[in-house]
């Protein structure tokens, strides 16, 4: 019998839920104002390697809390959930981007430390992206990033990250809500082949 396909992801008994907000006239003592509300409840789910799965929902129901909890950045989670190892097995990209200040190019590499990824993969990421004209200033570029560009090139920013790093598990939160509809499906298409 042929093995089945790799495991990307493995979701045991996860369950997922706000923290009970506390009056902050009261001490800690006191029983919370309301009781935190469960998101997700025991949750199991195998997505293989190499799947592409898209979480829908309306506002508020918990999409971002369980990217946050799979990747371990949200503390109101219980469960097991194995994710690729490796050097650049994970990616995070959150709805709001992080962009440090200082030059182009470690705008573009972070997290990795400035030198670890050569320049011509970096302008090609760039170029990928729709980001030349951030670009034409060149990789020496000092400034605050996160101030100077708009909400959309940081936006492109963020996906050019993912085309450098080439995660082999990557939880994108509202990867194109800063991006026009027309160029939606192209440039998440360059950025996933």
């Amino acid at each position: 019998q042929a093995p089945g396909p790799e495991i990307g992801l493995q979701i045991k008994k996860l369950s997922v839920w706000t923290p009970a907000p506390h009056d902050p006239f009261c001490d800690d003592a006191r029983p919370p104002a309301r009781p935190p509300a469960t998101l997700l409840d025991s949750l199991s789910l195998n997505i293989a390697a190499g799947a592409r799965v898209l979480l829908a929902g309306p506002s508020g129901v918990g999409k971002s809390s369980l990217l946050r909890a799979l990747c371990g950045a949200w503390p109101f989670a219980e469960g097991h959930v194995q994710l690729p190892i490796g050097e650049s097995a994970i990616f995070f990209m959150p709805a709001e981007v992080f962009v440090p200040s200082g030059e182009l190019r470690e705008a573009v590499s972070y997290p990795v430390p400035k030198g670890v990824i050569a320049d011509k993969a970096i302008e090609s990421a760039l170029r990928t992206v729709g980001l030349d004209i951030v670009l034409a200033q060149g990789l020496d570029r000092e400034m605050d990033w996160g101030l100077a560009l708009s909400c959309g090139q940081k936006a492109r920013l963020s996906l050019a990250r993912l085309v450098l790093h080439k995660p082999r598990f990557a939880a994108l939160d509202e990867p194109l809500a800063h991006i026009d509809d027309a160029s939606r499906v192209k440039l998440l298409g360059a950025c996933l082949n």
